[in-house]
């Protein structure tokens, strides 16, 4: 009875086996495929062109006068519009590897010219994807034209030209004439400032004194806009500037500007929260006692500070050579700079170092043709193969002007105030000019809110950049 029982159990167990092997196989329904997950990037804005990523730091017109236009300016975006379509025809056309000497005989030949000058050298593939050699990083670009002909040349490492007969390209080349008069005087490579007794002249007394080109007696000068005065270069109460770089552009004809008020860019928290960090939920959130919010997986790092200063970095990444090509570092630091916050309006990428960690890159607001300087202003971003080591962002908007405009002060008597500042911690009697510009330098005012102040910018080697006030020439 037993056995029976234990056969027909048995029996039983096998039949339902076979029963439920039959229905997983045949009776069910086939599942379906479960979709793979998607992570989303958050973009702020469309993403930029590769031939915007890159702009020119000065378009200088050379003719009869020389016509500066500087970034944010309405004259610059239609000459750089109109010099990008130029190079854009330009494709698939060869060009000729020529000497500087040869370069300089074409320049000296030339009745006028347009060049667009590259702080930030431009590689040549943004423009000219089939160009040869691909890895040419361009510093200037000469655009020259006689009666039947121009020429093009691309200086970098190495220099290359393309003549090009006119015909329909006679009118695009009229385009790239300014609309506009915006003279300028390129700086001679010394300056002298006569020092009567053991004080210096006030500003706006005829205090400095143009050198003009090297060899040059003292009191002589083979350009316009400086007062000139009969002085012994070896004096006790002479001061010599030297300049670092022969191609210091400052305006000649005066110019207005006014104050700026500034409101600090709204940024969506979530928003960069998920560009940072593909799945928000293993981001740790952290409220810190100076009102900062902090995210961390771990690995990376976002701090927003109660003002809007944003700050990333990820250790992880710093010990990774910085293998990636030049031109692949500015592709992707623009493509990151998209998604974490935005390419807003007027900012332009000013500066790109090579560090042990990567590359690093800076982005600065123009308004008017004229940086926003001052404080942590800007955008910082190091990157390298891996991705982004460290971010910082800090980026106001131009709210609207304040008060009426003001002429700035010439730039001779802003150099001379310069120097004053300088003696005072270096007495001796010469010194090195690295720049001047006109600027806005800006001071934040409360929570999110600013001003910004015309002033002039002024570096000499051994001292940090003066701001000095538009007006008063006061240090800011």
């Amino acid at each position: 009875m037993r056995e029976n029982f234990k056969t027909v159990t048995l029996i039983l167990l096998v039949l339902c086996s076979v029963g439920l092997t039959y229905h997983i196989w045949f009776g069910a329904s086939p599942l379906k495929e479960s979709a793979a997950p998607r992570y989303e990037y958050a973009h702020f804005v469309e993403q930029y062109s590769r031939k915007e990523i890159v702009t020119p730091s000065l378009i200088v017109f050379e003719g009869e006068e020389e016509d500066v236009f500087r970034r944010g300016e309405g004259e610059y975006k239609r000459l750089w519009k109109e010099g990008g379509a130029l190079l854009g025809r330009l494709g698939r056309q060869t060009f000729n590897r020529i000497s500087e000497a040869e370069m300089e005989v074409l320049l000296e030949m030339a009745s006028s010219k347009t060049i667009f000058m590259f702080m930030v050298p431009l590689p040549v593939t943004f423009f000219l994807p089939e160009f040869t050699p691909s890895e040419l990083n361009i510093c200037r670009i000469f655009i020259i034209w006689e009666e039947h002909y121009y020429y093009v040349i691309l200086e970098g490492e190495e220099i290359f030209t393309r003549r090009v007969f006119m015909d329909a390209d006679e009118q695009l080349l009229g385009n790239l004439r300014p609309r506009e008069s915006c003279r300028h005087l390129c700086l001679p490579d010394r300056l002298i400032f006569d020092l009567p007794g053991n004080n210096f002249l006030e500003p706006g007394e005829g205090d400095i004194v143009n050198l003009g080109t090297a060899g040059l007696p003292v009191g002589e000068s083979d350009g316009p806009g400086l007062p000139i005065r009969d002085v012994k270069e070896d004096g006790e109460n002479v001061f010599c500037l030297k300049l670092k770089d022969n191609r210091i552009f400052v305006p000649l004809d005066s110019f207005a500007a006014a104050e700026l008020s500034l409101q600090k860019e709204k940024i969506d928290k979530e928003e960069l929260v998920r560009a940072f960090f593909l799945d928000p939920s293993i981001a740790r959130l952290i409220e810190e006692r100076d009102g900062a919010t902090f995210f961390t997986d771990g690995e990376k790092g976002l701090r927003i500070y109660p003002d809007g200063l944003v700050e990333y970095t990820a250790p992880g990444l710093v010990h990774i050579p910085p293998a990636m090509p030049y031109s692949a570092a500015l592709q992707k630091g623009a493509e990151n700079l998209r998604l974490f916050g935005g390419w807003q309006p007027g900012i332009h990428l000013t500066r790109v170092e090579m560090q042990s960690e990567g590359y690093r890159l800076f982005w600065e607001t123009f308004y008017a043709g004229l940086p926003l300087v001052g404080r942590r202003a800007g955008t910082e971003l190091v990157i390298n193969e891996i991705g982004v080591f460290y971010y910082q962002r800090d980026l106001y908007q131009v709210v609207g002007e304040i008060g009426e405009k003001g002429s700035f002060r010439p730039f001779d008597e802003a150099l001379a105030k310069a120097v004053l500042i300088y003696r005072e911690s270096y007495p001796e009697n010469e010194g090195i000019l690295l720049g001047i510009e006109p600027v806005y330098y800006f001071s934040v005012e409360g929570m999110g809110t600013a001003k910004a102040v015309p002033a002039w910018s002024v570096s000499i080697s051994g001292l940090e950049t003066m701001y000095l006030h538009w007006q008063t020439l006061e240090p800011l």
